[in-house]
């Protein structure tokens, strides 16, 4: 008779004093506030460039509640990213919408193949799909040649995350989760 083994991953969480779901809906109101000139106004708005950034921040405010909370980063929220990070570079004459556009796939495309090679490693996955959804959307708002700043950024990051969580006197093994995403 086989034993049922049921195995366990210590995920390390924040407590906060909203709701992921309050704080997103919360977010995105402020999103939809800062985004409104811009998408009415385009570059006549001399705030333009200030609104979108806002706007940039409140969905990744959102999206790093969410994640950090559920370890989900939602494609009602990252793919809309993608696609305003593209219209506002081409409408904001930050670059073209075309250059914009192979830089989300580029990000995505970098983030889905390491996950892949991860898997073929280690047997499981080590990023979600959600992470490499994101990485797209970074593309789409820095460019090509912006990516690599991402990806330094994300990853001294977590490394730091996991420094505090040692430090801290928590177990970091390969199997504790970490939200990517933040």
């Amino acid at each position: 008779m086989k034993a049922n083994v049921t195995m366990t991953t210590e995920v390390p969480s924040l407590t906060l004093p909203w709701s992921a779901g309050r704080l997103a809906a919360a977010a995105l109101g402020a999103y939809g506030a800062a985004a409104m000139p811009a998408i009415l106004y385009w570059p006549a708005l001399p705030g333009s460039d200030v609104a979108a950034g806002a706007l940039l921040a409140s969905v990744l405010i959102a999206l790093t509640v969410i994640d950090i909370r559920s370890f989900r980063l939602p494609d009602a929220l990252t793919l809309p990213l993608t696609a305003i990070g593209i219209g506002l570079a081409h409408g904001l004459g930050w670059a073209s919408w075309a250059d914009r556009a192979f830089a989300a796939a580029v990000g995505f495309l970098l983030l889905f193949v390491a996950r892949g090679v991860y898997y073929r490693v280690r047997g499981r996955h080590g990023l979600g799909l959600g992470d490499a959804k994101l990485f797209a959307a970074a593309g789409a708002w820095t460019g090509l040649e912006g990516l690599a700043g991402v990806l330094l950024s994300g990853c001294i990051l977590a490394l730091t995350c996991v420094g505090g969580l040692t430090m801290t006197g928590r177990q970091v093994s390969a199997r504790v989760a970490l939200p990517f995403g933040p």
